[in-house]
């Protein structure tokens, strides 16, 4: 049943976005509220946000990974290009397998997979974490926290000890 909802919810989008473009060609006038300076990275944002709303309708969490992969990255790219801050693909590219780890929460979620849910905590926390040691290192803000940040390392370091000192469950 999922596949046939899946399908039905892509075709209602595919027909609601082409019956918006031809009203936007057609009547412009009633599209006025549109912004017009969009940056280009919206449009990726746009994609991503598609793939999430198919999968929360649909009920097919699957969606959800890709569609956070692409959202992310359009908001990476809207991020540099607003700020010409280019530089920063050293470490913001962190965000990416923290994306992955959020759509794995939302597909697990909309799947009832509570394996997946785990898994896509750890992910995203894990790399959440580095990007945001990496980022006060690189773009140091003045205060404690740039001072103290491998302070924040050590206690990452600790959670993830204690967490694999943990006895792991038998699953059967």
């Amino acid at each position: 049943m999922k596949r046939k909802r899946g399908s039905m919810v892509i075709g209602f989008l595919l027909v609601l976005a082409g019956v918006a473009w031809i009203a936007y060609q057609y009547f412009p006038q009633y599209f006025q509220w549109l912004p017009r300076d969009w940056v280009w990275p919206f449009y990726i944002i746009t994609v991503g946000a598609i793939f999430i709303l198919v999968a929360l309708l649909a009920g097919t969490g699957g969606l959800a990974v890709p569609g956070c992969i692409i959202a992310t990255i359009g908001g990476i790219l809207y991020y540099q290009t607003t700020t010409g801050d280019w530089e920063s693909w050293s470490f913001i590219w962190l965000l990416i397998p923290a994306s992955v780890g959020i759509g794995l929460i939302i597909a697990a979620l909309i799947d009832r997979h509570w394996k997946a849910l785990r898994v896509g905590f750890w992910l995203a926390a894990a790399n959440l974490i580095v990007f945001s040691i990496f980022w006060l290192a690189f773009r140091g803000s003045q205060g404690i926290v740039a001072k103290y940040w491998p302070v924040l390392l050590i206690l990452a370091g600790f959670i993830f000890l204690i967490e694999s000192w943990k006895p792991r469950r038998r699953i059967e």
